[in-house]
């Protein structure tokens, strides 16, 4: 009795598998999509960065829709990210309200290492980050400063105009 499928049988069936139809085009474009990132692992995460820098702005952190609170750096770098050709960048940190990064330890004007990974859909103007605006009953807008210089670096001056790239901050550390 013959072989239900020989190896010779099992390669023609993979390669008729391979070809592009019409209707499987998108598909394709997906699996293209997911090569284009080179800075990707095997897993289809983004590769963490690190870098050397210090922080001239922050914020104390606002609360989320999903209960976390998000904090916002504005760092002068030391070294640059890749991709990344701008002196400053901004690190967004995520984590519950309890657990942000506290304003003592922001305030130290030193060289901080950090471990960020690109997200470039926070990537904005120095200038959106440093009021946060409401609107009252009233109708009338009022604005609250949101960023906060660190004392000594209150002289830092950063291109309102210019979009900062943005990075999510994984982990930072201070080297003594």
């Amino acid at each position: 009795m013959p072989r239900l499928l020989t190896p010779l049988m099992l390669l023609s069936l993979l390669a008729v598998l391979c070809i592009v139809l019409p209707g499987e085009a998108d598909l394709n474009a997906t699996l293209a999509s997911q090569f284009k990132d080179l800075r990707k692992d095997w897993s289809g995460k983004q590769s963490s960065e690190k870098v050397t820098g210090s922080v001239v702005a922050y914020d104390l952190g606002i609360e989320a829709a999903n209960g976390l609170c998000r904090q916002t750096l504005v760092v002068r770098t030391k070294k640059r990210l890749k991709r990344a050709t701008a002196k400053y960048v901004i690190m967004r940190y995520e984590n519950d309200c309890l657990k942000l990064i506290p304003e003592r330890t922001l305030t130290i004007i030193e060289q901080w290492n950090f471990t960020v990974i690109r997200n470039d859909k926070c990537d904005q103007q120095i200038a959106d980050l440093l009021y946060i605006e409401q609107i009252h009953p009233t109708g009338t807008v009022s604005r609250i400063p949101r960023l906060k210089r660190v004392p000594g670096e209150e002289g830092e001056k950063i291109s309102e105009s210019e979009k900062l790239p943005c990075y999510t901050l994984t982990a930072f550390w201070h080297d003594r």
